[in-house]
């Protein structure tokens, strides 16, 4: 199926982590950028890894929708996930595949966990039409 495998095509990958008590996104403190075009779908795969292990809440922006597909690279047995969220629950090791929208174009803020003010891991940057 040609849409599958646009989604598959379009694939993001974060590993957010926590370093010294502040989070990161692909190595960067404050998090990776992603330029994603609006009302397009994206496989966006997500690594955590928090050196205390806590189980930490994955935020997916206002303006985005987000279904589970995948734990730790175990598809699930109905995909996608009905119905769709804007918070995952990871541990401090742990991997998930996001079918991952955004309808509303601007800056939009990916955040993990628990510590305060510094939780931010990407910025989702959607666009109207091709970036």
């Amino acid at each position: 199926d040609a849409n599958i495998q646009a989604w598959l095509d379009n694939e993001l990958l974060l590993v957010a982590a926590t370093v010294a008590h502040k989070r990161s996104g692909n190595g960067i403190a404050g998090g990776d950028t992603f330029e994603l075009i609006q009302d397009e779908w994206y496989r966006f795969r997500v690594i955590t890894a928090d050196p205390w292990g806590h189980p930490l809440d994955l935020g997916i922006p206002t303006g985005c929708t987000g279904h589970a597909m995948a734990y730790d690279g175990v598809w699930r047995f109905t995909v996608p996930k009905m119905p769709a969220s804007n918070s995952f629950k990871m541990t401090g090791a742990s991997r998930m595949d996001i079918a991952l929208k955004c309808t509303v174009t601007g800056s939009h803020l990916v955040e993990l966990g628990y510590i305060g003010n510094d939780k931010t891991v990407a910025t989702l940057n959607v666009v109207a039409g091709t970036p």
